[in-house]
Formats: structure tokens, C-alpha cells, sequence
């Protein structure tokens, strides 16, 4: 990730001249503006989901101050939020701009303003489509997709690898059987619904809009030919969740099937002996 960073910003940054550095100390920087790229912290591989890298990138400027640092920051974020890299490996990750990180501070020994500004580079692992494998997946994808219209994109239990922005992945947690009387029983599902938008507003725009419309419609059409429902329960939101690794959305849907018949073996004949009892 860092090479692929590094690059991109060489090539396309031309007032750092190519001044694009690992974490060294500011000393031995060969001029001014400059960058370093640092990386930070990664969550853990989750199959179907993806991981996050936190990178946080420092600009050095002298002639021109925080003025300088301004112009710069701003072209910066410019070139890498929501930007999509290819590592030397050949996975994809994609760039997105969190905030500035911590507050400015002035070296007054090198003359240098320096700024910090933090990102997360999201890696997806991607799997093949899984349309058919879950029909309850296929119609919370459809659905979703209806409710936020435009662009979105519904993907059922992992990312495709051609998916793009804006998206929702819905994949499910648990599941469990419970019975409904004698002739039916419930199944439940437990999901996770991951939000990914252009923007951090669209994104938690997107995840209110599909709690909201579960919340009012309560029901989901399973099947528009055979007019059967999936009941949406326990609706959570959380804007803060890791839209990766967690999701920002959980859920239950129910359904009522009837009870499998349980094939018998029919009785041929009956014996019966009052000595026997």
C-alpha cells in the first residue's frame, strides 16, 4: 500500500518534486514542501468484508507556513480520498481521508510547519457473485437497492470484484429454528449490513434511509410471483461502526414455512396377545 501511495503521489503531487519519503527525521529531508507517509494500525482479515489500514501522511512546508500547508492539504485529500490502488502484489485497496490529525506544530529550529492528515486504505476481499445461494440475501439486496435508487449497488454475502461505490453488502450472522405451532415453524436470520458511500454524508444518508424504510414497511417481498414477506426485526444503527468490519446495520427477518412432512413407515399388520401384556 505504502509503494502504491508513494507513487501516485510522485507522480501527480508536482509541487513536492517527487519529495514523497518513508518516516525519517525532517533533518534529512533534501527540500521543502515534503511528505511522509506513514503507516499505522490494520484490523484483521474477514472473509466476505475486507481489512482497513490506517495511513497518516505529514506535510512539511517552510517558505510558505500553514498558508502553504492549507493549499497543499487541499490538494492532497484531492488526490487520494476515494482513489482506488493496485499494490505491486496485485490487490486493490481504496484510499479514503478520515481528518487532520492532532493540531498543527512549527519546528522553529528547521523553520518547518507540519501537518498530519489521517486516512484509512480499504482492502476488499473479493469473492465470485453469490446470486441463488441465499434468496433471502437476494431480495434484502434488491430491496435495498429500490429504497436508495440511483447508483447503489446491492451485494449479497461478500463484495464481487468488479463492485463500486456507492454500495451495501448484506451477509448473514446466525440463524436460527423455532417452532410455530404444529404444522409451521419460524426461521429467523441475524445480518450485518455494510454501507459504503462516495462520501462519509452519503454514506450515513444511505444507512438511515434503509432503518428507516424497514422500520416503516416492517416487510420485505421474498418473492413478487408468489407474494411471500420476510418480517424485518430488531433494526440497530450504529454511524460509527467500521463500515468494514462490522457494518453499520443489524437486523432480523422472519419468516413462517410450514413443517416438513416427516415420511412414516406404514404399519402392515398389528398383533396383539393378552398373555403378552
Amino acid at each position: 500500500m505504502r509503494t502504491a501511495m508513494k507513487q501516485h503521489l510522485a507522480e501527480h503531487f508536482s509541487e513536492l518534486e517527487r519529495r514523497v519519503y518513508d518516516l525519517q527525521s525532517p533533518q534529512a529531508l533534501t527540500g521543502y514542501p515534503a511528505a511522509m507517509v506513514l503507516m499505522g494500525s490494520s484490523g484483521s482479515g474477514l472473509p466476505g468484508r475486507g481489512e482497513r489500514q490506517s495511513v497518516v501522511i505529514r506535510l512539511y512546508a517552510k517558505a510558505g507556513g500553514f498558508a502553504e500547508i492549507d493549499r497543499l492539504g487541499e490538494k492532497l485529500i484531492r488526490l487520494l480520498h476515494e482513489q482506488s490502488f493496485t499494490t505491486e502484489e496485485g490487490s486493490v485497496f481504496r484510499c479514503r481521508y478520515l481528518s487532520e490529525k492532532g493540531s498543527d506544530t512549527r519546528d522553529e529550529a528547521l523553520e518547518l510547519s507540519v501537518r498530519e492528515y489521517r486516512f484509512a486504505a480499504d482492502a476488499l476481499i473479493s469473492e465470485a457473485p453469490t446470486d441463488g445461494a441465499d434468496l433471502w440475501l437476494d431480495a434484502l439486496a434488491l430491496w435495498s437497492e429500490q429504497q436508495l435508487g440511483g447508483a447503489w449497488t446491492g451485494c449479497r454475502g461478500s463484495w464481487p470484484p468488479d463492485y463500486s461505490l456507492p454500495a451495501v453488502l448484506w451477509r448473514v450472522t446466525g440463524c436460527e429454528v423455532k417452532p410455530a405451532g404444529g404444522a409451521a415453524i419460524e426461521l429467523r436470520k441475524q445480518l450485518a449490513g455494510h454501507v459504503l458511500g462516495r462520501s462519509e454524508a452519503e454514506e450515513q444518508a444511505a444507512v438511515l434511509a434503509l432503518a428507516t424504510a424497514l422500520g416503516e414497511q416492517g416487510k420485505i417481498p421474498l418473492s413478487a410471483v408468489s407474494k411471500a414477506y420476510m418480517t424485518a426485526e430488531e433494526i440497530r444503527t450504529d454511524l460509527q461502526a467500521d463500515p468494514l468490519s462490522h457494518g453499520q446495520l443489524t437486523l432480523t427477518l422472519a419468516r413462517r414455512v410450514p413443517r416438513p412432512e416427516v415420511p412414516a413407515a406404514l404399519m402392515q399388520q398389528i398383533h396383539y396377545s393378552k398373555a403378552e401384556r
